[in-house]
């Protein structure tokens, strides 16, 4: 195999990753996965655990690595070769957007279902300064996810609806003491 040049050729440079592409899930949507095992020499399987372990990437796990590893050779010398040499690829890709926008569905889900669980709690305790607290940091929060995230949209809307009686008790709140500061 030929040395750096061959590296060089494949353009890595160019290669953009976005949040997502560091996830790579360990199954496809329907819950199926293939074991793939290889022997390395031991300084690269040290490499690995160093950067793993130096949670500078978001890889929890060496099998994260690897698989993101996997997914990123795929595509580099799939484009390296026109995309005509891993015609699975494609599909591949789409079924790892799948499972991620349905694990991501789930987390957010349960995030926003505890976060109205919260919400009640405060409220009923009459605890509206914390209240407001909790809704900023909900509103701000969404407002990190991806702009073009159709689940954004979807979560945006829902807590929307879903915030807007914690909203109308905190103006109800407010509006009452600033009565009795007129006072």
């Amino acid at each position: 195999m030929a040395g750096p040049k061959a590296l060089d050729m494949l353009h890595l440079d160019e290669v953009d990753l976005v949040e997502d592409d560091w996830n790579v899930p360990a199954t496809d949507n329907r819950g199926h996965s293939a074991k793939l095992t290889t022997r390395v020499p031991p300084v690269m399987a040290r490499a690995v655990e160093q950067l793993v372990q130096s949670r500078v990437y978001p890889f929890p796990t060496s099998d994260d690595f690897q698989r993101f590893a996997i997914r990123l050779a795929l595509h580099v010398l799939n484009r390296a070769a026109g995309g005509h040499v891993v015609t699975t690829l494609t599909a591949a890709e789409a079924i790892v957007k799948i499972v991620r926008d349905y694990e991501n569905l789930q987390a957010v889900q349960s995030a926003l279902e505890m976060a109205r669980q919260s919400c009640e709690a405060m409220m009923a305790d009459g605890d509206a300064s914390t209240l407001a607290s909790h809704l900023a940091y909900i509103d701000h929060t969404l407002a990190k996810m991806s702009a073009t995230s159709a689940w954004r949209r979807k979560f945006e809307a829902d807590w929307k609806r879903q915030s807007q009686r914690y909203r109308d008790y905190l103006r109800s709140v407010n509006g009452a003491s600033e009565e009795h500061d007129g006072e």
